[in-house]
């Protein structure tokens, strides 16, 4: 920035002496000068070259300050939800350990994946029938295939369902950081990352209630076949279709975990496909429940 040259009755005055002249307020002026140009990175910012960790900004609000953070800083971020992320980071991985077993190949592997045969089963056998209460207390013929996968479920109730935890996607979502403001509407505004947080706090309760009400005579029954299984492994058996629906209860429930913790970690490793929802399993029962929208209709 070019000085300005300052004349007293049109005679040119030196500068040196406005600059540096002794006040009431300020002694020795030029040494004050002089830590303020060292500070501010004057002679470099003259050359038009940006100095490193020059600190010295103009502020008007607080989002001011929260801009000049984020660059000199290099946060990518709001600093309160990079610290949310990082806390959701560590439930997802560790939930996910939970969810899965080392294979005998050394891969990884979910309990809950070859149950989806059983499941689509179940489908098929509810699309036939007409009467849902006689079709509840018939039975569906599994394959000893089946029940060898219908016992991989079974593993996960009794060694997994209660140790998955919810309570860092409840801090999340009652802290407020994922939430957006509108600044037209003045409010704030969920998106679909608030949206997987409470589904996932949703889903965590309904597995560990359903795991704790899968009734002893059923597990009792589904274990005397698979203990068959293993003695006659070229069986058919026959399950009793309700038995099967309160299993699959258990395996929608981590099957929906699954996918909101793949979704949850994409978004916080990349940040990217926020709008790819997953599509959550609903149940067979379920279905039958109205959307949310026929729901918020009502208060309309």
């Amino acid at each position: 920035m070019q000085e300005l040259d300052v004349f007293e009755n049109g005679t040119p005055y030196d500068k040196e002496d406005v600059i540096y002249h002794d006040s009431k307020l300020i002694r020795n002026a030029k040494h004050i000068q002089s830590f303020i140009d060292e500070v501010t990175r004057k002679k470099e910012f003259q050359s038009k070259e940006k100095p490193c960790f020059n600190w010295i900004n103009i502020f008007n609000d607080f989002s001011d300050i929260i801009r000049v953070l984020i660059i000199e800083m290099q946060f990518k971020s709001n600093i309160s939800r990079q610290i949310a992320e990082l806390s959701l980071q560590t439930a997802l991985v560790q939930n996910l350990k939970e969810l899965s077993y080392k294979s005998n190949s050394g891969g990884v592997s979910a309990y809950f994946v070859s149950f989806e045969p059983i499941r689509r089963k179940i489908d098929e056998a509810l699309k036939k029938c007409i009467d849902k209460p006689t079709l509840l207390n018939g039975f569906i013929q599994l394959t000893s295939k089946d029940v060898q996968d219908m016992s991989h479920l079974l593993l996960f109730y009794y060694i997994g369902a209660d140790t998955i935890e919810s309570y860092a996607f409840e801090q999340a979502v009652s802290s407020g950081v994922f939430l957006n403001y509108n600044k037209k509407k003045a409010c704030y505004e969920s998106d679909n990352i608030s949206l997987a947080l409470y589904e996932m706090i949703r889903e965590i309760k309904k597995l560990k209630r359903r795991a704790i009400e899968f009734p002893y005579d059923v597990q009792g029954e589904m274990l005397d076949t698979i203990r068959d299984y293993n003695v006659n492994s070229d069986k058919t058996y026959q399950i009793r279709t309700h038995h099967l629906i309160l299993l699959n209860g258990i395996y929608e429930c981590q099957r929906n975990i699954y996918s909101l913790t793949q979704y949850l970690m994409r978004h916080i490793l990349h940040h990217d496909n926020i709008n790819d929802y997953p599509v959550l399993l609903s149940g067979f029962v379920e279905d039958l429940r109205p959307p949310e929208i026929d729901v918020l209709s009502v208060f309309q």
